[in-house]
């Protein structure tokens, strides 16, 4: 049953022997009456799911449903669970998930049958309770919490079978509780996905005692550690006691100094090295030195948050990353070089040094670069782009001092799908030799509020051109019938603004037969639009107070669907090819004060719910 109504409870209580499940998807069992009932009649249900409901305490008598085998109480309210849930032991599941749960039961090491305990996603929860390790059946334990309360000892773990994934958390006050020697993850082979997180990184020797205890089996696929405040990790991630890994995250290891070999692990995919802050130099030591080097299997590498780390060298006569795909690099203001990637085709880099851009001209099986937030540069590295043939995507974001772009070197991008240009205030002109970009399907321009002109020859050459995007970017000049004559070429959806006060638009419009969308602003300021509210071809006025100029009296080829008129103080009649156009659907008018007629026409569009006024107090209909 996966819904059930009052009504419905009612009539499965009248035969309670034959319920064995029971699914709350909505809110009718979460009333204590109504589950005092169900659990003293439905004594012999195996499944109860109360998941995402809005139960907020569950009642003692639940301790009644002694067959029960499944218990799901994810995403709800509950803070703490009763005692007499420990008398359920034929329970093997017990599923706790992105709840408000405090505590788990004192005696839950009664409940001998368990098999599967999920209380990831609880942030209320900062222990576990004693005599953990009575759990003999447990196999599948989403997180263990290593507290400062006494009988949460790590230790509990040593005799559980575990499998699969589990999140370790240390809080406070646990510096001392070691392993006392014992490798009690060395014996869990079936454990696949290993976290040790560390909620307080305070660093002592202690820390780095318990972490060389916390060896886990070889064939373990996935670790992370994170907030390890030693300033060594451990000797087995070094000697490669863990072969068969395939993920590795070190994630704000501040005090570790350097990083471990991990070029030697035959079958690593994916690679984070995020905050270890006082790293200074990356060496040859890093790709390995034994019979397997330089990350053979590697795919994906980020190198983030490493604000000393000051050199990055690669190694004589040995390949390095033969198989890596996608490289990000971020914050790493001192970095300046790095190593030579040869298979490499998506890079990120994220507030680095500029100087580091100049390792990219060597990179030539690239195909998508993101440079972000570099913000000491005024120009890109000369050379940069010349051996980049392979690239399809480029986007600049937040380079606020860039002022110019290599005109010249830009001409080799013969492969340019897709370029965006955003937020790179120093921009002042946007030229390109549009011939030499022919397969450039999408370009966007987006808050280069200094950028002048575009390419003088407009973007009509750009005959692969689907996408075309130049938003907030109101100090553009080009001249208005290239402005209408690009537009008119993008094949599939454009999304432009223009201003009024620097390109004169007036007896342009009706030459834009692809418009489908038109907002009009008296003023400098553009009110946003949802991404979801705009048309497959919008273009945006501004600085417009002349409405009546902007198209022909009769505009038979305009096939304009929506018109938005907003903040034109001295508007005081609709202009006549407003009230002519036959494909208008949806017509707003905000902020126009001295309005005080619409066409009737237009008033027809009242009862088809396509006409919003709001603002204009002299009109009345």
């Amino acid at each position: 049953m996966d819904q059930l109504a009052s009504s419905s409870v009612s009539e499965a209580l009248r035969k309670p022997e034959s319920l064995r499940t029971l699914l709350s998807l909505k809110d009718h069992l979460t009333d204590a009456g109504v589950l005092r009932c169900v659990f003293s009649k439905l004594k012999l249900l195996r499944v109860l799911d109360l998941a995402a409901s809005d139960i907020k305490k569950v009642p003692e008598s639940v301790g009644k449903l002694i067959h029960l085998r499944y218990l799901n109480l994810s995403k709800t309210s509950i803070t703490e669970l009763p005692c007499s849930i420990t008398l359920l032991q034929n329970l093997q599941y017990l599923i706790l998930s992105r709840s408000k749960l405090r505590e788990l039961p004192k005696n839950l090491s009664s409940m001998q049958s368990l098999r599967h305990l999920d209380i990831s996603g609880c942030p209320f929860l900062t222990h576990m309770p004693r005599r953990f390790s009575r759990l003999i059946s447990l196999q599948r334990l989403s997180n263990y919490i290593v507290g400062s309360r006494d009988g949460c000892s790590i230790r509990e773990l040593k005799d559980l079978d575990l499998r699969g994934d589990i999140n370790i958390e240390f809080y406070v006050n646990v510096s001392n509780d070691s392993c006392a020697g014992q490798k009690i993850l060395k014996n869990k082979q079936h454990l696949k996905s290993l976290r040790l997180h560390w909620v307080d990184a305070s660093s002592d020797h202690n820390v780095e005692d318990l972490l060389d205890d916390l060896c886990p089996h070889a064939r373990l696929k996935r670790l992370s550690i994170s907030n390890y405040g030693g300033v060594k990790l451990p000797a087995w991630l070094a000697d490669s006691q863990i072969p068969n890994l395939v993920e590795v995250k070190l994630i704000n290891c501040r005090n570790c100094e350097s990083i471990p070999q991990f070029g030697n692990l035959k079958f690593l995919t994916e690679l984070q090295v995020n905050g270890l802050e006082s790293v200074s130099r990356i060496d040859a030591d890093f790709y390995g030195n034994g019979e397997v080097q330089g990350f053979p299997s590697l795919k994906q590498f980020s190198l983030y948050n490493m604000p000393n780390l000051k050199e990055w060298s690669g190694t004589e006569g040995l390949e390095l990353f033969p198989r890596l795909h996608t490289l990000t690099i971020g914050e790493c203001p001192r970095l300046t070089a790095m190593p030579r990637f040869p298979r490499i085709e998506r890079l990120e880099m994220q507030k680095c040094n500029g100087s580091l851009l100049s390792s990219l001209a060597t990179l030539t099986s690239l195909s998508s670069l993101l440079v972000y937030r570099f913000l000491d540069i005024t120009s890109l590295p000369v050379g940069l782009f010349k051996n980049l043939a392979s690239l399809r995507r480029l986007n600049i974001t937040d380079c606020t001092e860039l002022e110019s772009l290599p005109v010249d070197e830009m001409q080799h991008l013969t492969a340019l799908e897709d370029l965006t240009v955003s937020g790179c205030k120093g921009l002042r002109s946007f030229q390109l030799n549009v011939e030499r970009l022919g397969a450039l399907q999408s370009l966007n321009l987006r808050y280069c509020i200094n950028l002048g002109s575009l390419p003088e020859e407009g973007l009509h050459s750009l005959t692969s051109l689907r996408s075309l995007g130049v938003v907030g970017c109101r100090s553009v000049t080009t001249q208005p019938e290239v402005i209408i004559r690009s537009l008119n070429s993008v094949r599939e959806r454009f999304e432009t603004e223009i201003c009024c006060s620097k390109v004169n638009l007036s007896g342009r419009l009706q030459h834009l037969g692809t418009l489908r969308m038109l907002r009009i602003f008296g003023g400098h300021v553009m009110r946003p639009a949802s991404a979801t509210v705009l048309a497959a071809t919008t273009l945006s006025i501004c600085c417009c107070e002349e409405l009546s100029s902007l198209m022909a009296t009769t505009p038979s080829g305009v096939l304009l669907e929506d018109v938005a008129i907003e903040d034109c103080s001295s508007l005081t009649a609709i202009p006549d090819w407003l009230a002519e156009l036959r494909s208008l659907r949806y017509l707003s008018i905000r902020n126009c004060p001295e309005l005080a007629s619409l066409p009737t026409v237009l008033l027809d569009l009242r009862l088809q719910q396509g006409l919003l006024i709001e603002g204009c107090p002299q009109l009345h209909i």
